[in-house]
């Protein structure tokens, strides 16, 4: 009867044991990396919350403010000159973020209608400073449905 005992005693201390280290380490080690996982993630969270209150924050100052006449044009002689698909500086007009004015160097960031847009072209030097003239590529519709607007305009630079 002793040597049952005893059997029982080590089979319940190896059961102990096996329980131990299958069961209550693993827990306990997996317990640890689960709490350091959670204050990983709640730090990356707070990094993450400063990079979107960052991308929120107006990259931009605003320069000047007015309100004026705003028309949209298309890459066609009748509307340009004999180089319909080249800008006033030299470059290809492919682009649909364009905006012609004869008083705003090349570059310039214009914004109208809370859309934005780089003076890379001039208009007819019969035109002010207070007119421009948005780039439509060959969407002819587009530009007459656009027609002759009177709107404000803001003029931007990049926040330094």
């Amino acid at each position: 009867m002793k040597k049952t005992k005893n059997k029982t005693k080590t089979f319940v201390k190896k059961a102990i044991l096996i329980i131990t280290l299958t069961i209550i380490i693993p827990s306990a080690v997996i317990g640890y990396y689960s709490n350091l996982l959670n204050k990983e993630i709640e730090k990356e969270q707070t990094d993450i919350n400063v990079v979107r209150k960052e991308l929120n924050e107006p990259i931009f100052d605003v320069l000047d403010e007015f309100t004026a006449t705003v028309y949209a044009y298309n890459s066609f002689e009748n509307q340009t000159d004999s180089t319909p698909f080249w800008g006033a500086f030299g470059d290809v007009t492919g682009r649909t973020d364009i905006v012609a004015n004869n008083c705003y160097k090349k570059g310039t960031i214009v914004e109208i209608n809370g859309k934005k847009y780089e003076v890379y072209d001039r208009m007819n030097a019969r035109y002010g400073c207070n007119v421009f003239d948005i780039y439509m590529g060959v969407d002819y519709d587009r530009a007459m449905k656009h027609g002759k607007k009177i709107t404000n305009i803001k003029i931007l630079r990049f926040k330094k």
